[in-house]
Formats: structure tokens, sequence, C-alpha cells
């Protein structure tokens, strides 16, 4: 486990304009952060997509560092 990565997502929406903002953070175990960033989407018809849009990792650019394959590899084999 000392190649753990944990990410965290938030997600808003905004009904009267249909704007969704969304933000992730990478940390390692020890909490250090690796990697963060945020964006903002028009035309998310729900607090719903916004949230699924976040977790999808729409709100960073993969890096060297992280990817999402990296990060859905990560998780599969700790399951």
């Amino acid at each position: 486990m000392d190649d753990l990565i944990v990410c965290y997502t938030d997600a808003a929406w905004k009904k009267d304009t249909n704007l969704a903002a969304f933000g992730c953070i990478f940390t390692d175990k020890r909490g250090t952060v690796i990697s963060q960033a945020s964006r903002v989407e028009t035309n998310v018809p729900s607090p719903l997509i916004s949230e699924a849009l976040a977790h999808n990792g729409h709100c960073f650019r993969p890096s060297p560092l992280i990817t999402q394959q990296s990060v859905s590899t990560q998780i599969a084999s700790r399951v």
C-alpha cells in the first residue's frame, strides 16, 4: 500500500444557468497533495450529472504522475 493514491472530488451546480463546477485532489497515503484541478462546464442539466462528471475525471487532465487508467487500476487491484 505504499503507492496508495486517494482521489477526492466535489461538484456544484447552479440551476438558473446550468453551470457546473467541479474539482479533484489526489493525495498520497500521508495526505500530501500530488495533483489538483478544477473546471467549469456549461449546459449541465442537473446536480447528479455534475457529480458524475466530477467522478469520471472531467475535472483534471492526466499528468505523467496521475492518469485515469493508473487510478482505476489501483482501485480495481484493491477490490
